[in-house]
């Protein structure tokens, strides 16, 4: 559980530090999610610089 919230904090800092504001639930609605990037280049999320991957605790690698 704690690797997977973890995750989940480091996906959340990635998207916010790239423009992504998360609105939190209300009025029986789920999460939503606002892109502040550049609306004339929606491709602006393609270019970001690749993430690399860690691996899991309590898994073998190769």
């Amino acid at each position: 559980m704690a690797v997977m919230l973890n995750s989940a904090a480091e996906l959340t800092k990635f998207y916010t530090n790239n423009g992504i504001v998360f609105v939190p639930p209300e009025n029986g609605r789920g999460w939503g999610l606002i892109n502040n990037n550049l609306v004339e280049d929606d491709a602006q999320l393609s270019r970001l610089p690749p993430v690399k991957l860690q691996p899991r605790s309590g898994t073998k690698m190769g």
